[in-house]
């Protein structure tokens, strides 16, 4: 999930921004962040821009690979997460969140060394403005990151699976192009992006207990397909407890795989 998920990208109220603030907390998201930013590979003095920026953990963290002689800007929509992600970012002098939207961002033509986007692109309308956005702000030898998971590739196990199939395909609706993670090459083109490397992350969790990444998600899944799907919200609820009860015997397991885009402008491949 990412800044910019929801419903189609709904605003987030503030109480919805602190739950899924706490799945950032969790390990399985830190280390997601941790591959992001090794794939990255930003050095000091360099000018970073996170775009959906969420409650701040990635600006902190590109704030300490840059030092003090770099910068890094947030950029997110969600005024709830831009709120979370200047408390984290409070005392930090390299770093800064603004309010802008992921296809029109509030900063000048060539600014920036590197820039992210986690778990953005899917839940907007255009893929494609967001990502000319980036070759726009990017400097002319910059890269860019961008991190999409494909829920083609969203297996749960340790329930009745034809709830979790019904569970699933409402979950599909909870983004624009919940596939975009395996066919980013187009738009990334014809945006003046060449794709340099593509890096599968997978997550295997046979203990999606309740804190971990995994237990999470499976929250979120829940809620969206109670709210937006073809299950009530009492079907939902067994199934999420059903899971919870095949947890606690060993037998539950969900598995994700979102791939890690290295972006460059065109004419610096």
């Amino acid at each position: 999930m990412s800044a910019e998920d929801g419903a189609h990208g709904d605003e987030y109220d503030l109480a919805a921004a602190r739950a899924e603030e706490a799945a950032y907390r969790t390990e399985g998201a830190a280390e997601r962040r941790r591959f992001v930013r090794e794939t990255l590979t930003p050095t000091p003095g360099e000018a970073v821009v996170s775009v959906g920026a969420g409650p701040g953990f990635e600006p902190l963290e590109l704030a300490e690979s840059v030092g003090s002689t770099g910068r890094v800007v947030g950029v997110d929509r969600s005024r709830p997460m831009t709120r979370l992600a200047r408390e984290r970012l409070s005392g930090v002098s390299n770093a800064a969140v603004v309010a802008g939207d992921a296809t029109a961002l509030p900063l000048p033509d060539g600014v920036a060394d590197a820039a992210t986007a986690v778990q953005v692109l899917q839940y907007l309308a255009s893929p494609r403005a967001a990502l000319a956005e980036i070759r726009r702000v990017l400097h002319p030898s910059g890269r860019a990151v961008v991190f999409l998971v494909d829920w083609d590739t969203f297996p749960v196990r340790g329930t009745d699976q034809s709830r979790t199939e019904r569970v699933l395909t409402a979950w599909r609706d909870h983004c624009r192009h919940p596939t975009l993670g395996s066919r980013l090459r187009e738009p990334a083109s014809a945006a003046g992006l060449a794709v340099r490397s593509v890096e599968p992350y997978a997550v295997a969790a046979d203990e999606p207990t309740d804190g971990t990444f995994a237990g999470h998600l499976l929250d979120f899944v829940a809620e969206f397909a109670a709210d937006h799907g073809t299950v009530d919200a009492a079907e939902a609820t067994r199934w999420r407890e059903d899971l919870a009860a095949a947890t606690d015997r060993g037998e539950a397991f969900v598995g994700l795989t979102g791939y890690c885009h290295l972006l460059a402008p065109a004419s610096a491949r």
